[in-house]
């Protein structure tokens, strides 16, 4: 039996809808670029929704914490993966949960990142939290039985706010050799109503992580559901499409625990997710707050088994050199103490911090150009995004060679 666990300090009356409308999760950002953040006294932390896994990951390690430090955590739900990102750069939250995904549209400015409080930042990586497959999924009785099986008719649920469920949608057509264009694609204000969709039937084909408590409930629903497999053996020349879209992607086997039983032993992509922060975010919490999640890991696992089944040192420190961000002080200290962190981590963490420096000097660039123009640096303003796009194909890879 699953232990049961209070609800920590989550803001979710009028105090939480009037800090939402304002578009942040806090109102005290950091002191001012570049300089460090004094230990905080409560930590605020941006995750998915309600119905989804990283929620309740976020709610039982934080009420753990608060019992052991008497730090008090306040967990804002975002749906859109543009402002957590915001947020943390802002200052707003401290702590998210999100994979390459979320984060390298966000470094680039793409899509609904691309305003004045988004875009590149010292974004810094603590620990691996998860590795989450994500899945496509029809209805049990749909003559629809692979991905193959898409023609211009298929309506696909889309919730365009999330940069993650826009990627994993562009594999799931890439591998079908489709594009958007070619297809019905459905929008959805949230990952909720995208993911449930199929309930009510406003969509054939849905997507969400493999056992999170949309895809349950559609599961438990009278036609119950049938996953759609993405295996890049099965399909070499798709999984070489799919990999122009999105090169950090990980396939692999869903495993007992991992979701329903309809996903158990289909290959499907696997979404891995960082514990993140930014560069100024006070070094010696960090620290302590990773000492403290690997020494209860045991205590979380017993709690929500699959949630943090993969949440190890050993993964972190396999996992963390193959992101893009570099990881904060705090953390390398912790790594350091135990012996995993080596002088060829250091130099590409140092490299890391190079490549992310260009980037946000060209972006900070950019909105002064654009603040001199006169223009609105808002994603719908093309004369903006044109200015942005021109100074981005001068920059360097985000996404090293080596790394894909």
């Amino acid at each position: 039996m699953r232990k049961a666990f209070a609800v920590p300090t989550v803001f979710i009356s009028i105090i939480l809808a009037a800090v939402l409308l304002i578009g942040g999760c806090a109102t005290a950002g950091p002191p001012g670029p570049g300089q460090p953040e004094p230990y905080p006294t409560a930590l605020n932390c941006a995750t998915y929704g309600i119905g989804g896994a990283e929620y309740a990951r976020f709610l039982a390690w934080s009420t753990e914490y608060e019992k052991d430090t008497g730090i008090k955590v306040r967990i804002y739900p975002r749906e859109d993966g543009a402002l957590r990102q915001a947020d943390v750069k802002q200052g707003m939250c401290d702590i998210m949960s999100c994979g390459w995904v979320e984060f390298i549209p966000a470094m680039k400015a793409e899509g609904s990142n691309a305003n004045f409080m988004g875009g590149p930042y010292q974004g810094r990586s603590i620990l691996l939290a998860t590795r989450m497959p994500f899945v496509f999924y029809v209805r049990g009785d749909s003559p629809i039985k692979s991905y193959k099986d898409i023609t211009k008719d298929t309506r696909i649920a889309y919730y365009p706010r999330s940069s993650a469920l826009v990627v994993y949608t562009d594999t799931l057509l890439a591998f079908a050799g489709l594009k958007k264009a070619d297809v019905k694609l459905v929008e959805f204000g949230s990952y909720g109503d995208e993911a449930t969709s199929l309930l009510e039937n406003k969509a054939d084909i849905a997507i969400a992580s493999s056992n999170s408590a949309y895809l349950k409930q559609v599961a438990a629903g009278p036609s119950g559901v049938r996953v759609l497999e993405m295996n890049p053996a099965a399909d070499p020349a798709g999984w070489e499409r799919a990999r122009k879209v999105a090169p950090l992607n990980a396939y692999g086997l869903i495993g007992q625990g991992q979701g329903i039983p309809e996903a158990v032993g289909k290959v499907s992509g696997i979404s891995t997710g960082l514990y993140r922060t930014r560069a100024t975010f006070n070094s010696d919490f960090v620290y302590d707050w990773t000492k403290w999640m690997f020494a209860n890991r045991e205590k979380l696992v017993s709690t929500l088994p699959a949630e943090f089944a993969d949440m190890t040192i050993d993964a972190s420190i396999e996992g963390l050199p193959q992101d893009i961000s570099p990881v904060h002080d705090g953390a390398i200290r912790y790594y350091k103490e135990i012996g995993k962190w080596t002088a060829a981590m250091d130099a590409q963490n140092q490299a890391k911090i190079a490549l992310m420096t260009t980037y946000v000097n060209a972006y900070e660039n950019a909105l002064k150009q654009a603040a001199d123009q006169k223009l609105d640096a808002t994603p719908t303003n093309k004369k903006w995004t044109d200015l942005w796009a021109g100074i981005l194909k001068t920059l360097p890879p985000l996404v090293p060679p080596e790394l894909k």
